[in-house]
């Protein structure tokens, strides 16, 4: 063994040994859309999409225990709880409400009470603090103290007689909404009546690697439970987790049955074909060093890979096999007396021609604003380029030096062969004009569909169901459509919150919405507190002229002495979130506020039954800093404004294929075989799926880019085989056939899968090869040649 084959062999060694370690060590697949969500990061909606994905809310998993009866559903809930508690990827779980929230309540509204008398102190508490007002709030504490909870407010009525601390609690009654009620100290919600749990995971719902092993908890220990009552339980789930970890377990079921089945089809097409194992395993090296090195790369520079990324790993098994088959079936058809190396250096320029068109049309994808897209772009570009390398450098040196053509590949050479030299001139043209005509056709007619949401697979109705009648019971508003308030700190998004409660409240009103849940019912702006507090101040005399409204209603004045003092008293610091977040009330407040990436504050107004979105946006106009998040709007203008970019940076990564090839062939017939079949194939497939009345998406539009690149190979294997002549002419053309084939094997079957995505790329790409190669051949034909026949000196 020579020294040189001894070095390229280790050197490639070594880079499989690396790249499968490094996956190994840090292999972790995402299904998060803010994945293609992401890089709008300098816009406030891009940051807040990547926010939500990873927020309490959206972390939070809801748990419906139903026994015979609720007290058998009470109890297995509360044995639950501790089991629940003990996985390390639960962050809390709640059966009931805190046992310290009562105290909590008092110790945190009481002491600040003054500061809560009314949402618009201006205008309500000069009304409120006059003589008349001051009679009518002496006269609701006398029917206070005689109503059931009258023990209740005796306790601090003294310090209280206009009742600003019951008032604070009723909003936050209020705030509550659904079915969702205490009994026995535990959440009792839903028809019917079940216990509910409230889990809070870790980590993001789209973190599978966390997510999976703690559902595969919840199943086995909930399993356990139902035997000890004697399987008896019923539990119903709701939370994004389940379904990011059914995508994934789908994703990975995808590929595996895509790449499992492309590669027996594979098989049994180079055994008809060549009748070879060492062909079938000298191909497929560069394509598992091209994944395996590609799946490295993209999780060193993304930190994960997607599991679109992975599925479409599984496609480029029709890509970098090209590069391989092309050198194998020249070498195997050559001339007498060639060796390996000459061939490879007479196809070390086409290789490298059509690699580098196939890397120029995927760098639009690695420098695309979505991380998604871009992580794709990356990974074929990595994957392409080994598989480029392999070929030239390693699959050389493991050739033998026997292998010989079937009866199968020689007939196949000579048919095409015969084929192109016999075909005439104007075939090309008549195709093309068809092409042409269809594209007139179809064109105008074309329907894009931006909806990001249907990337992912189709849920399943039955959890769907499930999941709304939780959130339901719980009152837990969808996270699709939200308003948020950004600052820079939570003194002044607290105050934008309270404009868009006073807004919101007035569009309720005029029945734009059912409701809306946020902050504001838990804690106002610093500065609100103040104004209230000033309010109060401002109006002279109001403990005595109470007094007097007091001993009206037969109350002696000098029992509310502390009144007195506490209007005397030093005001206490306002009400923040910090000191809800350090309290019981931790679990309803946390889901309205989040942290920005740049460190601004966000808070979220949740909307129930929104009737009248143009009002809605309307009354919220005017607000610098609020927004009106729209999931699925946002995400569809995102992916417009992309597909809209992409068309260009496609075009304009066409025209410079077109400029490359124009500087390596100098002959326009020569740039127009290696150019003109793969863009107009390109364009008629977008047309066909169009007159078939198919909504064109952002992955149909990557499919046409696959097309371009490869028509683009095809078109450079038959142009540069064609000024060598004889035998290579002949082996450019089974290549090409071979090689679409093989793309089909991969793409065909990928338009079977069950994410609506790829079942898009799979489509497109699949119609757009076949048009492609349909082309090429016939515009090869067009060309001038020798005229010899297979087996002929030329």
């Amino acid at each position: 063994m020579s020294r040189r084959r001894i070095f390229v062999l280790a050197a490639w060694t070594a880079l499989a040994v690396a790249s499968a370690a490094y996956v190994a060590g840090h292999f972790r697949l995402s299904v998060d859309v803010a994945h293609f969500l992401a890089d709008a990061r300098e816009k406030d909606l891009g940051q807040v999409a990547v926010a939500l994905t990873g927020s309490a809310q959206a972390r939070t998993i809801l748990l419906g225990v139903e026994g015979p009866d609720l007290e058998t559903s009470l109890r297995a809930a509360r044995a639950w709880t501790a089991t629940l508690a003990a996985h390390p990827e639960v962050a809390e779980v709640h059966a009931g409400p805190d046992p310290a929230i009562e105290s909590a309540l008092y110790d945190l509204y009481f002491p600040r009470r003054f500061g809560f008398l009314s949402p618009s102190p201006e205008r309500d508490l000069p009304d409120r603090l006059s003589d008349a007002g001051l009679r009518d709030a002496a006269g609701r504490l006398r029917e206070a103290l005689a109503a059931p909870e009258g023990a209740w407010i005796k306790r601090f009525a003294s310090a209280d007689p206009l009742l600003a601390y019951p008032a604070q609690l009723r909003r936050l009654e209020a705030a509550r909404t659904g079915s969702l009620r205490i009994q026995a100290g535990q959440f009792v919600g839903g028809e019917p009546a079940r216990a509910i749990l409230l889990l809070t995971t870790a980590h993001s719902p789209f973190d599978s690697a966390a997510q999976a092993p703690l559902l595969e908890h919840v199943a086995t220990s909930f399993a356990e439970l139902n035997r000890e009552f004697g399987g008896s339980l019923h539990l119903s789930q709701s939370g994004a987790a389940r379904f990011a970890v059914e995508s994934e377990r789908q994703a990975k079921a995808d590929a595996a049955w895509l790449s499992g089945i492309s590669l027996v089809l594979l098989i049994a097409c180079f055994w008809i074909v060549y009748r070879s194992l060492a062909v079938l395993v000298l191909s497929l090296i560069p394509l598992l060093l091209g994944l395996l090195c590609a799946t490295a790369a993209t999780l060193w520079g993304f930190g994960e890979l997607h599991a679109l990324t992975l599925a479409f790993g599984g496609t480029l098994i029709g890509i970098c096999t090209d590069y391989p088959l092309h050198l194998l079936t020249h070498f195997i058809l050559r001339d007498a007396g060639t060796d390996a190396r000459t061939v490879v250096r007479r196809l070390r320029t086409p290789l490298t021609l059509a690699s580098g068109t196939t890397a120029l049309g995927f760098l639009a994808l690695a420098s695309a604003d979505l991380p998604g897209i871009r992580e794709v772009g990356v990974f074929a570009i990595v994957g392409v380029g080994v598989a480029l390398l392999s070929t030239l450098w390693l699959v050389p040196e493991l050739m033998p030096g026997t292998l010989r053509p079937t009866r199968t590949l020689l007939r196949l050479a000579a048919w095409l062969h015969d084929g192109i030299r016999s075909g005439r001139r104007s075939v090309a043209f008549v195709v093309a004009a068809m092409a042409v005509v269809v594209c007139a056709l179809g064109l105008p007619r074309l329907r894009w569909d931006d909806d990001v949401f249907r990337l992912n697979v189709p849920l399943r109705a039955d959890w769907l169901r499930e999941d709304g009648e939780l959130r339901k019971a719980v009152a837990q508003a969808g996270m699709d459509r939200l308003v948020v308030a950004l600052a820079a700190d939570d003194e002044a998004a607290l105050q934008l919150d309270d404009q868009v409660a006073e807004r919101l409240r007035a569009a309720q009103e005029a029945g734009a919405l059912e409701g809306f849940g946020s902050l504001h019912a838990f804690t106002w702006s610093g500065e609100l507190q103040a104004r209230n507090r000033r309010a109060l101040a401002a109006e002279p005399r109001v403990a005595e002229r109470l007094g007097d409204a007091l001993a009206a209603e037969g109350f002696r004045p000098e029992a509310f002495g502390a009144f007195a003092e506490a209007l005397a008293a030093p005001a206490p610091a306002p009400l923040t979130p910090a000191d809800l977040l350090h309290s019981p009330l931790r679990a309803a407040v946390a889901p309205f506020r989040f942290g920005l990436a740049d460190g601004r504050i966000a808070l979220l107004t949740t909307l129930r039954g929104v009737q009248d979105p143009d009002a809605l946006a309307g009354a919220l106009t005017g607000l610098d800093g609020v927004h009106l998040y729209d999931a699925k709007r946002f995400a569809s203008d995102l992916y417009a404004r992309y597909r809209a970019r992409s068309l260009w940076v496609v075009g304009i990564g066409a025209l410079a294929v077109v400029g490359m090839l124009a500087v390596r062939y100098r002959r326009l017939d020569e740039v127009a075989v290696a150019a003109a079949p793969a863009v107009l194939g390109a364009v008629t497939t977008l047309a066909l799926l169009a007159l078939a009345g198919i909504p064109l998406s952002l992955l149909h539009l990557l499919g046409v880019l696959l097309v371009l690149c490869l028509g683009v190979d095809y078109g450079i294997f038959l142009v540069e085989s064609r000024r060598e002549g004889g035998h290579d002419d002949a082996a450019s053309l089974v290549s090409v056939a071979i090689d679409c084939l093989t793309t089909l094997l991969s793409f065909g079957l990928l338009a079977a899968s069950s994410f609506p995505a790829l079942s898009a790329l799979g489509t497109s790409t699949s119609v757009g090869i076949c048009l492609s190669l349909l082309l090429v051949l016939c515009f090869r034909a067009a060309l001038p040649d020798d005229g010899s026949r297979w087996g002929e000196e030329g």
